[in-house]
């Protein structure tokens, strides 16, 4: 297998794995991406000869990504994920009121005292 089977193979598992955590059907990524479902199997697959940038770009848009994610090492993206995540709790946590704020800290603290609690 070449290095652009290799590619293809690595971007598809990608796009897979952020679809499949979204919890999302290949047909739901592809009306999103505006998409035959046809394509987005075979690109997921590996299978896509030549994948368009255009296509690949919609698929980056339809799942929130920058378009060069999809070509980033796996680990890379992970991190990248993991962080998406962290700013989109820190960006509904600024939108809280001060009494919102409240109750989230008091559930955090509560939560991280059971945490600290030790069997005996």
């Amino acid at each position: 297998m070449g290095w652009m089977e290799n590619l293809q193979n690595e971007v598809g598992q990608r796009i897979r794995d952020v679809r499949t955590n979204r919890g999302w059907t290949q047909a739901h990524l592809a009306e999103k991406a505006d998409l035959p479902t046809e394509t987005v199997s075979r690109i997921e697959r590996g299978v896509e000869p030549n994948p368009t940038m255009r296509s690949l770009g919609c698929i980056a848009q339809a799942l929130g990504m920058e378009h060069h994610e999809l070509f980033l090492p796996k680990a890379k993206h992970e991190e990248i994920e993991k962080n998406r995540v962290v700013h989109q709790i820190i960006s509904a946590l600024r939108r809280l009121d001060r009494k919102d704020l409240t109750l989230v800290r008091t559930f955090i603290g509560r939560f991280s005292d059971l945490g600290g609690k030790k069997k005996g």
